[in-house]
């Protein structure tokens, strides 16, 4: 084999390892795959280049479905992957509701403010998804049902 040729096969390799490290962050989430590559530093460094650059990117093709609460009496927008409900944007008054597992925690790992988090997600859902949201705030889902009870 000549230099190019292992060259492509390393590339090949490595993209292929990053692209299981991601499916399995949307599958299992980015801490339990954190534990199982030897923490999130090096979670990070295989992934994301050492940083949190392209983790939301992980998140560009969410579902975007029409919702109504009969509890509260507002429409509302969910994004999902596979039927889970990753954000939820009231119609009402713009506010997001952020997966703490999912999203907000892995910024917060960085050391990231609440502002910051906040900032970058509003602009991160109005560029990818053109929806403009008011301000954000993360949920911790309690239940597969009722994530936001």
């Amino acid at each position: 084999m000549n230099i190019k040729e292992s060259i492509r096969k390393v590339l090949r390799e490595e993209t292929s390892g990053k692209n299981v490290i991601k499916d399995m962050i949307l599958n299992i989430g980015w801490k339990t795959t954190a534990e199982m590559v030897g923490g999130f530093d090096n979670l990070c460094k295989r992934t994301f280049n050492g940083g949190s650059k392209g983790f939301m990117d992980l998140y560009s093709n969410l579902e975007i479905e029409d919702g109504y609460s009969e509890e509260s009496g507002y429409k509302f927008k969910s994004l999902t992957l596979n039927g889970n409900e990753i954000i939820r944007i009231n119609e009402r008054d713009n506010q997001g509701m952020i997966s703490r597992d999912k999203i907000w925690s892995f910024f917060e790992n960085f050391g990231w403010s609440y502002y910051d988090i906040d900032t970058f997600l509003r602009g991160w859902i109005n560029k990818t998804y053109g929806i403009k949201v008011s301000n954000c705030h993360a949920y911790i889902t309690l239940s597969p049902d009722n994530p936001f009870r």
